[in-house]
């Protein structure tokens, strides 16, 4: 094989893994972290900047040359230490800068993503990350104690890990948490750090005390300023309802959503919150009394069509009456307000199909509505059923009878 090796140039999306389930609910979204690139490769190298040639106007593209003094993954003995990688791109660098590369290989030939910015320190975080294979709650050990590392990147990975976790994982390590490392870090984060706000809430509660509890509650029970947006307000409401269970709850329902007037920035956090409590957490707050605080807010329209796509998912339909009632009224009088209501009303029904030994008494209710509907609007009624996925041939029948 030839000491050189030309690749082809062009950027490889190396997050062919499976989607995370039920990941962090208060991070942001982020790139796959380095580990999961390392698993979806074909090849990993650490390599030196040698050299770069900039395009010109006869027609010389650009290139840039990296030295392979690393092999961490290889395939068919390729590549191999000692190689020059060339890529059709411009990197800036030093002679001797690291970089890591991970390829993927194509018809033979072994296609690179663009090159990562490593230093010694970097290299030996990577290196030593636990493969993806293992459970996860043991890796989330090891990027602990990297989360608010001094070199940005390997912080920046670390909390990647954690937001791309499943919850029920995180929580598993609550033990391995430090109350005083979580207030430090909620303290200390920088402006670009915002966002990790409401994870590292969480975080807190978590393994916090009744202390940080009355701190949260500081934040959470108190209305926003119009013109601020709180970062990770919804974070903070679930650290702080897992601090104080049931008493917390009844006063950030009471606060938040049947107080008057409140920010609609902060009533779209709690209900975030309510919907990982209801998610994650229903051992702690019964999952009817989670349902019951978010349907308080079918009564204010800038609420009601997000509160009804929950309520359908939940299966709560004892608000059955309350929502039929709302068809036609001046906050749905729009087509895509009405259609809520409709799909509203065909989930009841589908959701009895699915599970015909369970009766849901608000079924009949549900399948008069759509019937009138139909009737009556049946260009409304199609359009809603067209986006619902278009009803089942059970629900078709019963309604066409």
């Amino acid at each position: 094989m030839s000491p050189r090796m030309v690749v082809l140039a062009g950027v490889l999306t190396l997050c062919g893994a499976s989607p995370v389930a039920a990941a962090c609910p208060f991070c942001p979204p982020s790139s796959p972290t380095w580990a999961e690139q390392y698993a979806e490769s074909d090849a990993a190298v650490l390599v030196k900047w040698a050299r770069s040639r900039e395009a010109n106007d006869s027609g010389r593209e650009a290139q840039t040359d990296f030295d392979i003094i690393e092999v961490w993954r290889s395939i068919q003995d390729r590549p191999q230490q000692g190689q020059t990688i060339t890529v059709d791109y411009l990197v800036q660098g030093q002679p001797g800068d690291l970089f890591l590369m991970f390829g993927q290989q194509s018809d033979g030939l072994l296609t690179y993503a663009l090159p990562i910015e490593m230093t010694e320190i970097r290299a030996g975080y990577v290196k030593q990350a636990p493969s993806i294979e293992q459970p996860t709650p043991e890796r989330l050990k090891f990027f602990l104690k990297f989360l608010e590392s001094s070199d940005t990147p390997i912080a920046n990975d670390a909390f990647a890990e954690f937001s791309r976790a499943p919850y029920d994982d995180v929580k598993a390590i609550r033990s391995q948490l430090s109350p005083e490392k979580v207030r430090r870090w909620l303290v200390e984060l920088e402006p670009a750090e915002e966002l990790r706000r409401g994870f590292y809430a969480l975080m807190l509660g978590l393994c916090g005390d009744e202390h940080d509890a009355l701190k949260l509650a500081s934040q959470v029970l108190k209305p926003t300023p119009a013109d601020v947006t709180r970062i990770g307000l919804d974070g903070q409401m679930a650290g702080y309802v897992l601090l104080t269970g049931q008493a917390g709850f009844d006063r950030l329902v009471q606060a938040r959503l049947k107080s008057p007037d409140q920010p609609d920035g902060d009533v779209f956090a709690t209900i975030n919150a309510l919907r990982f409590l209801w998610q994650f957490e229903p051992h702690l707050i019964p999952r009817q009394q989670v349902a019951e605080a978010l349907a308080s807010l079918l009564d204010q329209p800038q609420f009601a069509e997000v509160v009804l796509v929950d309520l359908a998912r939940w299966e709560h339909w004892s608000v059955m009456d309350r929502v039929l009632k709302l068809y036609n009224s001046p906050a749905f009088a729009e087509p895509a307000a009405k259609h809520k209501i409709l799909q509203f009303a065909m989930a009841c029904v589908r959701a009895q199909q699915k599970t015909p030994d369970k009766t849901i008494p608000e079924v009949a209710q549900a399948e008069a509505f759509l019937k009138r509907v139909q009737q009556a609007e049946p260009e409304t009624y199609q359009n809603a059923s067209r986006l619902f996925g278009g009803p089942r041939p059970a629900l078709k029948d019963l309604l066409d009878r």
